[in-house]
């Protein structure tokens, strides 16, 4: 945990943060990474509109953003979607920013209860906040 008011919300114990039901819906959170074991957890609800529309494609698709990582810290971003499916984002580097796309399928159920993950590969982020926000899109 990081010592805000809500910890721990480590992998345990997440913390609920809304739904992306509509285009433009978005969740987020901020909060520290002490050392290399610190893992912070959050989970949205993802709603995937079906129906007829599936016929022309599946437009439902979100995508998370990692930010305002310090110098100190190597972060890791994971996703897990409703199945229980793993993408890992750890690509940046110390202070970089981690991006994840979701892309809808066609004709198949994506909505459901995602998991975010915020950990680190190496370093910390004791004296900075880092933000993370997940976005509903249409493409």
């Amino acid at each position: 945990g990081d010592g805000t008011p809500d910890e721990p919300f480590d992998s345990s114990n997440p913390i609920y943060l809304g739904s992306l039901n509509n285009f433009g819906d978005q969740v987020s959170a901020s909060g520290f990474i002490l050392d290399s074991t610190d893992q912070d957890a959050f989970q949205f609800n993802f709603e995937d509109d079906g129906g007829i529309w599936e016929l022309f494609g599946d437009s439902d698709n979100f995508s998370c953003v990692l930010f305002n990582i310090p110098e100190s810290l190597d972060a890791i971003l994971t996703v897990v979607d409703p199945d229980g499916n793993s993408y890992v984002v750890d690509g940046s580097g110390y202070g970089g920013d981690e991006s994840f796309t979701w892309e809808g399928s066609y004709l198949f159920e994506d909505g459901g209860t995602y998991s975010v993950f915020i950990s680190s590969y190496e370093g910390d982020s004791c004296l900075t906040e880092y933000t993370f926000t997940c976005t509903k899109f249409e493409d």
